[in-house]
């Protein structure tokens, strides 16, 4: 009985992923520096970026595998630029969209299966714009978000939401859309 008890606790140690494995899907980040090497950290794997406090300039999801990868933020995180390049299976959820130096900007490139949600797009006070702008990409869903003073004080044109030819499967669910002066709150 003491072998077969030996046996059955190597199986259960060898078969049973390890604290480390299962840790390293959830990455907490601080920087902009870290938020990039958690994205190809978790390139193949999949897993959840959570982001702390703070301003983030700009991160860039390139093409990666089709394990789903969600990067979530909270209260006091505020990106300036997000860009979804040819990559999938991704989704971005309660973060601040607004400019600092530069507009801001969410775009999507070429992507598919990706989810915008909880999202607060704005410019507000800043002679900047903000806005979410997709581009041949299919099969995007924006829920939940609030876009406001997308470009009131911006020399150019503002839109909130902007779709370009040959999106296709594009889902705007459950958003509000308030407040923006001498802008367009969906174009496409």
């Amino acid at each position: 009985t003491m072998r077969r008890l030996a046996l059955l606790t190597f199986v259960v140690l060898v078969g049973a992923p390890s604290a480390e494995s299962a840790a390293s899907k959830s990455v907490g980040v601080t920087n902009v520096k870290q938020l990039q090497a958690a994205v190809v950290r978790l390139r193949s794997s999949g897993g959840t970026i959570r982001l702390r406090p703070g301003f983030y300039r700009q991160l860039i999801v390139p093409p990666r595998t089709s394990r789903p990868l969600r990067i979530v933020g909270g209260p006091g995180v505020r990106i300036e630029r997000v860009v979804f390049n040819r990559t999938k299976n991704v989704s971005l959820s309660r973060v601040r969209i607004s400019p600092r130096t530069q507009h801001a900007i969410v775009e999507l490139w070429d992507s598919k299966h990706i989810e915008l949600n909880g999202l607060v797009v704005s410019a507000h006070g800043t002679p900047y714009s903000a806005t979410v702008a997709v581009h041949r990409s299919r099969y995007v869903t924006i829920r939940r978000s609030r876009f406001t003073h997308c470009g009131d004080r911006s020399r150019e044109f503002a839109f909130c939401l902007m779709l370009f030819r040959r999106s296709r499967h594009i889902t705007v669910e459950d958003n509000r859309f308030h407040d923006c002066y001498g802008c367009d709150f969906i174009h496409g």
